[in-house]
């Protein structure tokens, strides 16, 4: 009897990880296949759903119930038209657009979905645009810049009159300085490990900001003067190494080898009601976390490979990525979160 216990046990502990991978949710609504093209985010607020469309310039919104509600935004150079919208977020009723090629942020009422007003933003680092944004229930703005020298700070705070109040906090330089980095591209090409080394997503909850790093796996939390409070290691479904780094031969003359990398997991940061959440992609299933007091919980994962979601009423908001099968088309996947 002893011995039938403790090969039970023994069968239970080396079977448990894959039992415990298959814990996923189905989608309970699928919508938006034949309205979106190559979208890109997607939020949610009370009773709609927001899907980013960069190639289309605009902003497709839904009903909760996948129901087409309108579009917002068109290509152009004029009051709420875009060049090319990369970000989009929300807060105090407003929608904040981010025309990375028109260099401004335009407002929309977010109850009417009227035109407010455009906010320049052109102070940026080393006049590169920004690559994530949040923005603080005050209205204070934060962007975030990719870049690849040690004297680059890669945090701007601003006002909600685009005004840059400071910039703080270099994440991982690849360089020492810029003629360092000028030196490398002359000699080798350019190098997506460098594109890495401080690339990932900002998010603000509590007046903290929350910064995702692709290469570290790492939440860092830090108040709004840039001062580090928490460094948070990302724990890994698989607990396996998501980063592979290969090298090839270049293209060109002249560059030789050309290191790369391919990273498994991707990150997406959304700030909710209690607390931060991030999205990672594992070994063919989705993650969403909950991190707050430093501490990740895990809320769901899916089978689906979602590229952006937001978390609203219990539920999961998911942009799935662009499906092999066409007659899985929807591209908006809704979820309830377990044990709510």
């Amino acid at each position: 009897m002893i011995r039938w216990i403790v090969l039970t046990i023994l069968t239970l502990l080396v079977f448990a990880p894959s039992a415990w991978g298959e814990g996923t949710v189905a989608p309970v609504l699928r919508f938006g296949g034949d309205q979106l093209i190559d979208p890109a985010h997607l939020l949610a607020s009370e009773g709609e759903v927001f899907v980013v469309e960069p190639k289309l310039f605009r902003i497709t919104i839904f009903t909760h119930e996948g129901k087409f509600k309108m579009n917002l935004g068109r290509e152009g150079e004029g009051p709420g038209e875009f060049k090319l919208l990369n970000m989009v977020n929300m807060t105090n009723g407003m929608i904040y657009c981010y025309d990375m090629m028109g260099r401004k942020i335009h407002l929309f009422s977010q109850k009417n979905k009227k035109y407010l007003k455009s906010t320049p933003f052109t102070n940026t680092v080393y006049g590169h645009p920004p690559m994530s944004m949040a923005v603080n229930p005050d209205g204070m703005i934060v962007m975030f810049n990719s870049n690849f020298t040690k004297d680059d700070m890669l945090i701007g705070l601003y006002t909600p009159e685009g005004e840059l109040i400071k910039r703080f906090f270099n994440a991982y330089p690849a360089y020492k300085s810029r003629n360092e980095f000028l030196e490398y591209l002359n000699r080798h090409g350019h190098s997506k490990v460098d594109q890495l080394k401080n690339a990932g997503y900002i998010a603000v909850y509590e007046g903290n900001i929350y910064f995702a790093n692709f290469i570290e796996n790492m939440v860092i939390e830090m108040d709004m003067n840039g001062r580090i409070l928490k460094r948070c290691s990302f724990p890994l479904p698989s607990h396996e190494k998501t980063l592979t780094f290969y090298t090839v031969e270049g293209k060109h003359e002249g560059q030789g080898r050309i290191s790369y990398i391919k990273n498994r997991l991707n990150y997406a940061l959304r700030s909710g009601d209690d607390g931060v959440y991030i999205l990672s992609r594992d070994s063919g299933i989705s993650y969403i976390f909950r991190l707050a007091g430093g501490t990740f919980r895990e809320v769901c994962r899916m089978k689906e490979p979602l590229i952006s979601f937001d978390i609203m009423n219990n539920k999961v908001y998911g942009l799935a990525d662009e499906p092999e099968d066409e007659k899985e088309s929807d591209r908006v996947l809704v979820y309830d979160i377990p044990g709510n």
